[in-house]
């Protein structure tokens, strides 16, 4: 099994920590898992301080002694470009292996923020206002006039909450735009709301989607951004304290986006439940943080369950499907 780790986007020090989480426990349960980093010098099984460069055509390499070994699966672990948008999944699909996760359209669909959103809207889910601004076009103050402060401003493609900035006066806001271009040449402007955050993680390894846990994230700064995702100042409360109806409500919803965003593998799916109790999609992640300090890993272990189990059921439950 290769696991997939590195990349291109500004995600990828937290990619190699998500993939080292899943190649640490699945070679500690003594399956045959290598790392294969994705970086501008090339694709590389890496093994202690080694590199062993890989045949992309077949996904092969050489041993020191010239064997040749080829891997049977593509665990991939690559947030941003070009493992969650899609990309890797697509290529991988076209050599015949197969991938321990979401699929081409599931990937593209929910990295892409706008159409993800669009889509969400179409089956009831409730999702905040928002406008898009692309790069190159005519800047107006109005574009977002009709949202009230605060309004958050995003890249559309990009995840780990690079480029996005919370914005509460307007004289501020064309700054946090040409910040979020820095990432991508499409903007989303949407408007604030106010609550608690809560993730909810999801997996199929059994066969079925389930629900693994939900948390609440207590922000370290105005909101959930880099340094309070991965600085370890936020508190994340795993379960979360929330009523047993909102409990019931917030899985559910998880679920039937899973489903119809045709999502495989794991998923975080993050919310933000107003002072009216009522949960506003925020964000759908097909490929979500698995380094130490990530949400997903302390689900798994807050409902009793073992990541390797976890990791290798989705393995085993790909494969069995090719």
């Amino acid at each position: 099994m290769a696991v997939v780790t590195g990349g291109f986007s500004a995600e990828r020090e937290i990619s190699i920590l998500s993939g080292q989480t899943v190649l640490k426990e699945l070679v500690d349960s003594r399956i045959d898992a290598r790392e294969v980093r994705v970086d501008e010098t090339g694709w590389n099984m890496r093994l202690d301080d080694s590199a062993f460069p890989v045949n992309k055509r077949d996904m092969s390499w050489k041993d020191a002694q010239g064997n040749v070994h080829r891997f049977d699966l593509a665990f991939v672990c690559i947030h941003g470009h070009p493992g969650e948008d899609g990309h890797l999944q697509g290529y991988f699909h076209s050599i015949g292996l197969p991938v321990a996760g979401s699929n081409v359209f599931s990937s593209a669909l929910t990295f892409n923020k706008a159409h993800s959103s669009s889509f969400a809207r179409t089956i009831g889910i409730d999702v905040p206002a928002s406008v898009l601004y692309r790069k190159g076009s005519d800047w107006n103050n109005e574009l977002a006039g009709h949202m009230p402060y605060p309004l958050f401003v995003k890249p559309n493609r990009s995840g780990s909450s690079f480029g996005i900035s919370r914005v509460t006066q307007e004289s501020d806001l064309l700054t946090a735009v040409e910040e979020a271009l820095i990432y991508d040449d499409l903007v989303i402007i949407e408007k604030g709301v106010t609550g608690r955050e809560l993730a909810c993680g999801l997996s199929n390894h059994t066969g079925k989607a389930e629900v693994l846990e939900l948390t609440e994230i207590i922000p370290k700064n105005a909101y959930f951004d880099y340094e309070s995702k991965y600085s370890g100042g936020s508190a994340e409360i795993t379960p979360a304290a929330v009523s047993d109806g909102i409990r019931t409500e917030i899985e559910k919803m998880s679920l039937r986006l899973y489903d119809h965003f045709e999502l495989n593998g794991i998923a975080r799916i993050d919310y933000i439940l107003d002072d009216a109790q009522k949960p506003w999609l925020i964000e759908i992640n097909s490929i979500p943080g698995m380094s130490p300090e990530s949400i997903i890993p302390k689900q798994i272990r807050a409902a009793g369950l073992n990541l390797a189990h976890i990791f290798e059921g989705i393995a085993k439950k790909c494969l069995k499907k090719e």
